[in-house]
């Protein structure tokens, strides 16, 4: 039974990415093991790490590329009806 402040290890499962091809440039991998999911730029060798006693009988790979960018300043969004505002009342987001 654990005590206050300590922290028990269960069992671990490591899913490790190996020989991919056709990953593009600065893609990003994201892999679900149920309802636990993982993420994280793509690298030869990486590796995401589940709890479990046992290696799953199957999981789910997406594999994401950026399409684009937009930097989006808050202050300039208008409030919600019935929102206070929210945006902190900052100074601006200045150049970009």
């Amino acid at each position: 039974r654990p005590r206050a402040g300590e922290v028990l290890a269960g069992p671990m499962v490591d899913i490790t990415v190996r020989n991919a091809s056709g990953i593009p440039d600065k893609a990003h991998l994201s892999l679900r093991v149920g309802d636990v999911r993982r993420q994280m730029a793509y690298k030869a060798g990486g590796h995401f790490r589940f709890g479990g006693s046992a290696p799953p009988r199957h999981f789910m790979l997406d594999v994401f590329q950026k399409v684009g960018c937009l930097q989006v300043c808050l202050d300039d969004l208008a409030p919600v009806e019935g929102d206070n505002g929210g945006s902190g009342g900052g100074a601006g987001c200045g150049g970009g």
